[in-house]
C-alpha cells in the first residue's frame, strides 16, 4: 500500500543516485533513488539536502531503510506550459519530378 506524505531531504549523492527523505511518516528515512524523482524537459534529475519535497512512499527494505519512496516531486515550482512548445519544431516537404510534362 503507498501513501503521499511531505518530508524534508536530509541526504542526497548525485554520484550515487539516491538519497533519505525524513517525514513523520516514514521514521527512520525514506530511501528515494533518481528513477523516481517527477522532473520537466532537460531539468536535472536530483533533490537538494533541506528541500521540503511531496513523496509518494510504500513500506519497502531498500538498502537499511524500511520505507522506499515511488515518486518524489523536486520541492521546485512547476509553471505549466500552455499552448504548443518550441523546444521542438519540424517540415516536410514532398515535391515530385515532372516526367514527360506530367507531374507525378
Amino acid at each position: 500500500m503507498q501513501s503521499t506524505s511531505e518530508g524534508t531531504v536530509s541526504q542526497w549523492s548525485s554520484h550515487e543516485g539516491w538519497g533519505v527523505i525524513e517525514s513523520v511518516d516514514t521514521p527512520g528515512g525514506c530511501w528515494a533513488g533518481f528513477s523516481v524523482i517527477l522532473g520537466t524537459g532537460n531539468e536535472l534529475v536530483a533533490l537538494t539536502v533541506g528541500a521540503v519535497v511531496p513523496f509518494t512512499w510504500e513500506a519497502a527494505e531498500q538498502d537499511g531503510f524500511g520505507f522506499r519512496a515511488t515518486s518524489v516531486g523536486s520541492g521546485r515550482a512547476v509553471t505549466p506550459t500552455v499552448g504548443p512548445s518550441a523546444a521542438y519544431f519540424s517540415t516536410l516537404t514532398i515535391s515530385y519530378d515532372e516526367v514527360d510534362g506530367v507531374s507525378s
